[in-house]
Order: C-alpha cells, then sequence, then structure tokens
C-alpha cells in the first residue's frame, strides 16, 4: 500500500473537492508464471460492484498476445459499476479495450506500441487525475513521467499510448 497526501487541481476544485486529498495505491504482485491470474483478477475487478476503487490498473506482461483475446471470459451478468482503468502493458490497446468496454470501464491510459511500463507512469496517471485532467491531460502527465524515467524524448513516448 502507497499513500500520498496531494494537492488537487483547480478543475477539480472548481467541482467541490476539497483542497488535498489522500491518493491510496493498493497493488497486488504476481509471479511471472501467473500474469493468467493476474491478469483474470485485473478484468474480474473492472465493473464489479463490490470494488471501493476508483481506478483499476494493469502493469506487466501482455498475457493477451499469448493466448489471444478469445482467452478472456464475458463479464458477469448483472450491472456494472463504472471504472476508470489503465493497461500499461505492450500493445494493449488493441488487445484490451474490448474487454474493459464490455466491462463499462473507461480507459485513461493505453499502449500502442511496445513499452516498458513502471511505476513513475503510474505516478503522472495518479497527478493527472488528482490534477482534474481529462483523458489528454492523463495521457501527458503519465507520457512526461514515463520519458523523463526511461530519458527518452516526450514526443516519442506520447506517440506509444492511445489517444
Amino acid at each position: 500500500v502507497w499513500e500520498k497526501s496531494v494537492k488537487t487541481g483547480q478543475a477539480l476544485r472548481a467541482r467541490g473537492a476539497p483542497k488535498g486529498v489522500k491518493v491510496r495505491l493498493l497493488t497486488r504482485v504476481y509471479r511471472g508464471a501467473d500474469v493468467g491470474h493476474a491478469t483474470l483478477d485485473f478484468l474480474s475487478e473492472l465493473g464489479a460492484q463490490d470494488t471501493p476503487a476508483h481506478v483499476v490498473g494493469f502493469l506487466g506482461h501482455n498475457h493477451l498476445m499469448d493466448v489471444g483475446q478469445d482467452w478472456v471470459p464475458a463479464p458477469e451478468p448483472g450491472p456494472l459499476k463504472s471504472t476508470g482503468t489503465f493497461v500499461l502493458a505492450c500493445l494493449s490497446d488493441s488487445y484490451f479495450r474490448a474487454a474493459l468496454e464490455q466491462r463499462n470501464s473507461a480507459p485513461l491510459l493505453l499502449s500502442t506500441d511496445f513499452i516498458y511500463p513502471n511505476g513513475s507512469t503510474v505516478l503522472g496517471i495518479i497527478e493527472g487525475l488528482v490534477a482534474g485532467q481529462e483523458h489528454d491531460g492523463v495521457r501527458r502527465s503519465a507520457a512526461r513521467r514515463h520519458a523523463d524515467h526511461q530519458g527518452k524524448p516526450f514526443d516519442l513516448i506520447l506517440k506509444k499510448f492511445a489517444e
């Protein structure tokens, strides 16, 4: 569990948010051989009525590249909670988007290329959300953090994340 108190952006404060919020990041860690289980756990969390999460993310190997998109089970029947999500894995836009949309999930960040995701990218997502950014602002914030961490040009990294 990672927690950090942060100032909210003007856009959120204009909508009634407090001047500061506590961001809490809870992670589940899996061994590499359990990537299929990790993928299923991630997908089952999306849209679940009992999840306290506002945003659910996945960072790791794109298992769907190994097994195909038909491997993804249909979502559980019934109403789905709307959840923001990100998938920081290679080519996640083309492999995960349909499954996310089936689960009433709003993609915040998906990749269009082979990437090496890391915690700095997640920090950029959090910073963008807390600042009250819309999708493109979150995308740019994550890309900036990712580019700085990797020592790569911002414009090159920005192209690797879906619009």
